[in-house]
């Protein structure tokens, strides 16, 4: 059976996009040292009690949030493995992050796991086949196109490390050619080869396997991508979306870590884009 941290904490409500960005950040470090998913989540309807109630339980003040996460792994082995691998890593070290929370107000503890029924995906809207990130980020927007379309940019991103990009060709137009081949640290290899379906310079891509250069259908569609790029508040709102052709390759996409994975090259996107 698998094992999970939980973690509970009271977080001041003008600081869920910090929040939100420290979370990626966690993610992507456990997911390195063998964490199969990490959950994030931002109270919404949570009740106050009379005797009890987790207010109380993280001694929230007026202006804060509870917030709720948790991190599965595959067993209590591989748990205390990761951890100990972790605090060993310099950004858990003291100083190297900043929480955007009171840490001695938060709560946490390892569960062993007694009982794990996923209830299947019922018929639904088409949101079922899409899984999506959303990030406000501090740096302008053309900078952040620049490290989806410029290849020498992409090939120092586009990775969740110690995975990285030995090959990036970007025929940045509608219809244009795309192939990126990702390496991995076992001498893994996997190219994928693609084209834009939609090119707003500095706004939106849009981009699919479904095809190959010259239109060519590929052996197996999997994916739509649609990445945009808004300002909001002197900021960036960076939102990526996969939208899958069938709900059985999103939810392997999700178990193949989506979220952790893609908020991690968000992070490297985003610490490249800073040094432009």
């Amino acid at each position: 059976m698998s094992y999970v941290d939980g973690v509970i904490t009271s977080v001041p409500n003008d600081q869920r996009e910090t929040f939100r960005d420290c979370a990626a950040s966690m993610a992507s470090l456990f997911g390195q040292y063998g964490a199969t998913r990490v959950v994030d989540c931002w109270g919404d309807d949570v009740p106050k009690g009379k005797l009890t109630d987790l207010y109380m339980a993280v001694k929230a003040v007026e202006g804060e949030t509870v917030c709720f996460s948790w991190v599965e792994w595959p067993s209590k082995a591989a748990r205390d493995d990761g951890w100990k691998r972790a605090m060993q890593d310099p950004r858990m070290q003291p100083g190297a992050m900043t929480m955007p929370f009171d840490t001695k107000r938060m709560i946490f503890g390892g569960f062993e796991t007694v009982n794990d029924d996923r209830v299947p995906l019922q018929p639904g809207p088409a949101g079922d086949w899409e899984l999506s990130i959303t990030r406000l980020i501090d740096v302008p927007r053309a900078k952040l196109w620049r490290c989806w379309t410029e290849p020498e940019l992409l090939k120092q991103w586009f990775c969740p490390k110690p995975w990285y990009v030995s090959n990036a060709e970007l025929d940045v137009r509608p219809g244009g050619f795309s192939r990126i081949v990702m390496n991995g640290p076992n001498g893994e290899s996997h190219p994928n080869d693609g084209v834009y379906l939609e090119v707003v310079p500095n706004e939106k891509l849009v981009f699919t396997d479904a095809f190959t250069a010259g239109w060519k259908p590929s052996g197996k569609a999997f994916m739509v991508g649609v990445v945009e790029f808004a300002d909001e508040g002197g900021k960036t709102r960076y939102t990526a979306r996969a939208r899958h052709w069938t709900r059985e390759d999103m939810q392997a996409h999700d178990r193949m870590g989506f979220e952790p994975g893609w908020n991690a090259v968000a992070d490297q996107m985003t610490a490249l884009a800073r040094t432009l």
